[in-house]
């Protein structure tokens, strides 16, 4: 009998700040080599992945330990571990909203010196029509209404079918800025195509959305440690695009 995967790792919010980390999205195309102008002659796409390579500032003995045994429950490239990008938790609008605040009606502001700041998109939306697999954009419903840049280019978004997170990576780049109409929908642009098909209805996460990866190689998370006991972790992750075998979504 086959080995029943493990259910997919969520990887603990104490470890999630990496001191410096890359957060792309790696495109591969097939290409050629023209041979007498050495001209590059791009085939085609035939994979768009995210891949994550966090590392992490120096632990202590007992973080690191801590951080050494997660590692070890993935089984190397076995495993799957559900991450989101830790510096780019939320859309540039809500980003935007951080940076303006106010004070109660008679402009006073709290006994600490800082105001209110509301206005923030929701942390999730729903798709507003359906999108078929390859598909590069996609309505979506929720936001405010007739509203300038509610996405813009460089934001994530993270679709969840019912409600259910995905056993495969469904987290994607937003390529336009996106405006919404007086319903509060907006037709968003995208990269890579969609991975599976989306329902009207399905949740779209904005804040904090999340993709599934897998180590880059078995060699991945090994850790440097001191003589004070400090240890220095770092790994490489890929973006897993296929479902675990019999289940599309859910864990």
């Amino acid at each position: 009998m086959a080995e029943i995967p493990e259910p997919i790792l969520s990887w603990p919010q104490a470890h999630a700040g990496p001191q410096t980390s890359g957060f792309d999205l790696i495109t591969i195309n097939l290409h050629s080599v023209a041979a007498l102008t050495n001209d590059i002659i791009p085939g085609g796409t035939i994979d768009q992945r995210f891949v994550f390579t966090p590392a992490y500032p120096p632990k202590s003995n007992v973080r690191g330990r801590e951080v050494s045994g997660l590692i070890a429950r993935l089984r190397g490239m076995r495993g799957r571990v559900r991450m989101y990008d830790p510096l780019r938790r939320i859309p540039a609008y809500n980003m935007k909203v951080l940076v303006t605040e106010h004070g109660f009606s008679d402009g006073t502001p709290w006994s600490d010196g800082t105001g209110w700041k509301d206005g923030f998109l929701p942390p999730m939306v729903s798709a507003a029509a359906l999108g078929r697999r390859g598909d590069r954009s996609l309505v979506l419903g929720g936001f405010p209404a007739s509203t300038s840049a509610v996405l813009t280019m460089g934001d994530l978004f993270e679709v969840r079918p019912n409600g259910q997170f995905a056993s495969h990576g469904h987290l994607y780049i937003v390529t336009h800025v996106a405006h919404s109409d007086g319903n509060g929908e907006t037709r968003v642009q995208f990269e890579p195509g969609l991975r599976a098909g989306v329902a009207a209805g399905d949740q779209i996460v904005l804040r904090d959305p999340t993709t599934v990866f897998q180590l880059a190689s078995d060699a991945e998370g090994r850790a440097a440690r001191d003589v004070n006991g400090h240890w220095r972790m770092g790994a490489t992750l890929i973006e897993v695009p296929l479902p675990l075998p019999g289940r599309e979504f859910g864990q």
